[in-house]
């Protein structure tokens, strides 16, 4: 990600106002930057493009949040609500730019790109793990995240290619996990297992298992030939060495250590990787009663896993509903589904478009028999309604009062 800033020398020492700025935020896209500016009205809110920078100073210089606070003037409490809320839309971008080759002509420009490096041929990515330093945990739990070396981790997997570039990442286990027993349980590992990208390798260190799709250096090499080709395939996953220190470079927070909640982290992961794809396409979903409730017990069952049972009276019981949500404390995913249908059949009231001509297009034949299944379009008047009384589609014209009508979905919680 190219961020850019523009300061003029002359203007460094006056408010932060009055930076000059140049398309820092070009790649977030429109959702992201109203997720960004969430309550700022014009007036005395902190601006968007402050949130941003306190977010990437705290990257930076991996100080605490009062540091990072007294960047912009503001309180730790409102300086962590601004991290929180920015990583999450920093995140959510990942699958724009975090992915593996998805055409013939890619995996043959990934090979060709490994194979000058030290000519070993087939390889598309390398991989490793790396570890991210965190505060502890807390709990009865705790020392499953104290690695090897001794301090508490979350053990991070990525692929990388020739350029540096991140096209796979796995962040979710604790530091005491073997980079072998993460890897088997990746999305990546079944892919290479049903053939997705053919004969291709990937090369490893010796912590990874040699197979027919992960490729090792010799631990003993005998002779010359075993001695080449060690020195071609450490050359060869050289990029993702590269890639650690970088990145623990620019953002020395990931080499001092990230001092927030581990739940709060796993939280951000939840919102930032699993429901969006969970929830890809949910604007054109006409749900029933039945697919919102596995909705909903997949999302608690997630954030049970991450906020773990209670411990009363030298026994563990599970959370409840009402205790998952109040350590939530955002909206559930049917309140998101709701929102998303909303806001996206307003967007298709105003755009004047084929869309509008394909929803109040009717077609004239006879129906079959039986109870009709319900359309989206029904499903969403349904939710409008829920919001509020005699409001329409028609109403959608006024943006900023549609804006509260998908803000209210959310509140409703799905309900």
């Amino acid at each position: 990600m190219n961020l850019y800033v523009k300061i003029p020398l002359d203007k460094i020492k006056q408010s932060i106002n009055k930076i000059e700025l140049t398309h820092i935020d070009e790649y977030l896209t429109r959702d992201q930057r109203k997720h960004v500016a969430q309550f700022y009205t014009g007036n005395c809110a902190i601006a968007p493009i402050d949130k941003l920078l306190l977010t990437l100073r705290f990257y930076a210089t991996g100080s605490f949040l009062i540091t990072a606070g007294d960047f912009l003037g503001v309180s730790k409490s409102s300086a962590c609500v601004i991290v929180r809320t920015v990583s999450t839309a920093i995140a959510r971008l990942c699958h724009q730019f975090i992915y593996m080759p998805t055409t013939d002509e890619e995996v043959y420009t990934l090979q060709r790109s490994f194979y000058k490096i030290a000519r070993f041929p087939r390889a598309i990515g390398a991989i490793d793990c790396t570890h991210i330093r965190i505060q502890s945990p807390g709990g009865h739990n705790a020392e499953y995240f104290r690695n090897r070396k001794g301090y508490f981790s979350l053990n991070v997997q990525t692929v990388v290619s020739p350029d540096l570039k991140i096209m796979d990442i796995v962040a979710r286990w604790p530091g005491s996990c073997h980079d072998q027993t993460i890897f088997r349980n990746s999305n990546i590992h079944s892919q290479l297992v049903n053939g997705k990208w053919g004969n291709s390798l990937i090369v490893a260190d010796s912590g990874y298992k040699n197979t027919s799709h992960i490729v090792t250096p010799f631990i003993n090499p005998r002779g010359n030939i075993e001695e080449l080709y060690n020195e071609s395939i450490i050359r060869t996953r050289n990029p993702v060495e590269r890639t650690y220190g970088v990145l623990k470079r620019r953002f020395p927070i990931l080499s001092l250590g990230l001092r927030l909640k581990l739940t709060t982290s796993q939280t951000i992961l939840y919102l930032s990787f699993l429901r969006p794809v969970l929830t890809f396409a949910c604007e054109t979903w006409s749900t029933t009663k039945g697919d919102e409730e596995k909705m909903a017990c997949f999302e608690r069952r997630v954030l049970r896993r991450i906020y773990g049972p209670i411990l009363e009276n030298e026994v563990y019981r599970r959370r409840t509903n009402v205790e998952v949500q109040q350590i939530y404390q955002k909206p559930g995913i049917n309140a998101y589904l709701m929102s998303k249908r909303i806001e996206w059949a307003g967007h298709v009231w105003r755009s004047n478009g084929i869309l509008k001509k394909a929803l109040e297009g009717k077609i004239n034949v006879k129906r079959p028999r039986g109870r009709p299944r319900q359309r989206w379009i029904d499903r969403v008047k349904e939710d409008i309604n829920k919001c509020a009384q005699g409001l329409t589609l028609e109403d959608s014209i006024d943006r900023d009062s549609w804006k509260k009508v998908v803000e209210a979905a959310k509140v409703l919680q799905g309900q």
